[in-house]
């Protein structure tokens, strides 16, 4: 089985960051990479 990469930008404002980013998994399907009964911790390095 292969799979392809995907990948999501969206524009942000202080003032909606985190429905931006709720908007961005979606767009992104995490859900369906990632197990939603399993505990994921995600770590960004943004320096």
């Amino acid at each position: 089985m292969t799979t392809r990469s995907k990948v999501a930008v969206l524009f942000t404002q202080p003032e909606t960051v985190l429905e931006d980013y709720d908007r961005l998994i979606g767009l992104a399907g995490v859900q369906d990479a990632l197990d939603p009964n399993a505990t994921t911790i995600l770590k960004d390095n943004i320096s």
